[in-house]
């Protein structure tokens, strides 16, 4: 069996949003790490009700389907991870193919 996996590990704490770079010259956070984010959220909420796929990573796989998800904007992964009518309630385990068609 598999470990749980803490999906914000990988982008960053829950509640920390970090808004500048940490070197001196800082400048705002760029829109492709707060995409990210909000991709780490949405994939996050789609794994809490599905499981994750048979693989020798999960922290690997999630990263990529973080990534995956973070090039598509909020709208389109919103309703395509919704549980009811959704990616989850088509299937148990996701791949990442499946992931990126839903997307599409």
């Amino acid at each position: 069996m598999f470990e749980p996996v803490n999906v914000v590990s990988l982008v960053g704490r829950q509640g920390e949003m970090r808004s500048t770079m940490p070197w001196t010259n800082s400048k705002p956070e760029s829109k492709n790490s707060i995409a990210r984010e909000a991709a780490a959220r949405a994939v996050r909420e789609l794994f809490r009700v599905c499981e994750l796929p048979d693989t020798s990573n999960p922290e690997a796989f999630l990263a990529a389907a973080i990534g995956i998800t973070a090039r598509f904007p909020a709208e389109t992964y919103a309703p395509a991870f919704e549980p009811i009518n959704g990616l989850p309630s088509r299937m148990r385990r996701h791949a990442l193919a499946g992931i990126r068609m839903v997307l599409v």
